[in-house]
C-alpha cells in the first residue's frame, strides 16, 4: 500500500479523508477486476443429495427443474440430483450469465439450447431433451440465449437482435 506520509500528516483533515477515499476508490477498482477470475475457479455449486455433499461443476449441468421447495439437477451425462433447495437459492448462487431462466420452474443452460420453437413454446437442448418456456419468459430467454454480448470478440450489439428477429420470423429458431 502507497500512501503518502505527507497526506496522512497533513494539518488539513479534508486532505487526509479525501486522500483515503482515493485510495478505497483505486482497491474497488482492483477489486472488480480479480472478481471474474475468482469466480471463475470456484465455478461449481454444493449440494447435499442422499447423506452426500456433491460438489458439481456448472458446465455439466443440463438444466435446473423446480418441484416446491425441491429441484431436480440434470446433469449433461444423464445424472441427476434431487435437492431440498429452492431454485431461487440455486439462482442466487450461481449468478452465472450462461444459465437462463426460461419458465417459472426451469432454469436452462444457454449453451446447451440447441432449438427454440416459438410456436410451441418449447426449447430444444443438444441432448435432445425439450424443456417448456412460458410467455413470460419466452421474450427475455430467447434473447439471452441467442445473444452475442456475452462474447468479447463480439463488440456489436445489432446482430443478435437482427438474428434472433430472422429466426423468430419461420415461428421456430435454429442455432448453428
Amino acid at each position: 500500500m502507497k500512501t503518502s506520509i505527507i497526506e496522512l500528516n497533513s494539518s488539513d483533515p479534508t486532505i487526509a479523508l479525501h486522500s483515503a477515499l482515493e485510495r478505497i476508490r483505486l482497491l474497488e477498482v482492483e477489486l472488480r477486476k480479480l472478481q471474474p477470475t475468482l469466480s471463475q475457479r470456484d465455478n461449481a455449486i454444493r449440494v447435499f443429495h442422499l447423506g452426500r455433499l456433491i460438489r458439481i461443476s456448472l458446465s455439466r449441468i443440463l438444466y435446473f427443474k423446480a418441484e416446491s421447495n425441491y429441484t431436480w439437477i440434470y446433469l449433461i451425462d444423464g445424472q441427476q440430483y434431487y435437492v431440498s433447495r429452492t431454485l431461487k437459492s440455486l439462482i442466487d448462487e450461481i449468478r452465472d450469465s450462461d444459465f437462463v431462466r426460461c419458465h417459472r420452474s426451469y432454469l436452462i443452460n444457454r449453451k446447451e439450447v440447441e432449438e427454440i420453437n416459438r410456436t410451441s413454446g418449447e426449447i430444444r437442448l443438444t441432448s435432445g431433451i425439450t424443456v417448456p418456456s412460458s410467455r413470460r419468459f419466452l421474450r427475455t430467454s430467447t434473447k439471452s440465449i441467442f445473444s452475442f454480448s456475452h462474447h468479447p470478440s463480439n463488440t456489436t450489439t445489432a446482430k443478435p437482435d437482427c438474428a434472433v428477429h430472422k429466426l423468430t420470423i419461420n415461428g421456430s429458431m435454429r442455432c448453428n
